[in-house]
């Protein structure tokens, strides 16, 4: 296989060109990846089945042998699921897309599909970046609630 340049449009001083080996990374890579992405797709569709199943079994309905006082708590769960299902998603969507497009540029040696490529890779890591920030905002979050639960449930004369 000939060597394929990304980025062609670039000055000699500044391009580089994708060994035969680099490409076979990339396309076995591609293929892992691709692979994750429906594993990924699976997940979601799992994680909202399991959404529909809490609704259900759960009773969010008027006939709920908990009565009223768990479809507050029921109905944040259904959320909560519903949440993480549609994040599994993107997440897989944009893992799928990185894969498709950089296969693609190496079958087509295509600069552009290269580029939008790794655009979606860019895309996949900000969104885990961001979630991950989210996600140590929370835990900090519950350190000094778990503290005033706990308060809470001391018995008295302690």
């Amino acid at each position: 296989m000939e060597q394929f340049n990304p980025l062609d449009n670039m000055s000699d001083s500044q391009s580089f060109t994708l060994s035969p080996q680099t490409i076979d990374y990339i396309e076995s890579g591609s293929k892992w990846a691709k692979f994750l992405a429906i594993l990924g797709f699976i997940g979601s569709g799992f994680i909202v089945l399991l959404m529909i199943g809490v609704m259900f079994a759960t009773g969010l309905s008027s006939n709920s042998p908990f009565g009223d006082s768990a479809m507050f708590p029921m109905g944040i769960i259904v959320i909560f699921y519903g949440l993480i299902g549609g994040f599994n998603f993107l997440f897989a969507l944009y893992l799928y897309r990185f894969a498709d497009k950089l296969s693609g540029a190496v079958n087509n040696q295509s600069n552009e599909l290269f580029e939008e490529g790794f655009m979606h890779y860019k895309r996949l890591f900000k969104m885990l970046g961001i979630m991950t920030i989210v996600l140590i905002g929370v835990n900090l979050l519950m350190i000094p609630m778990s503290f005033m639960l706990m308060d809470g449930f001391s018995p008295a004369g302690f």
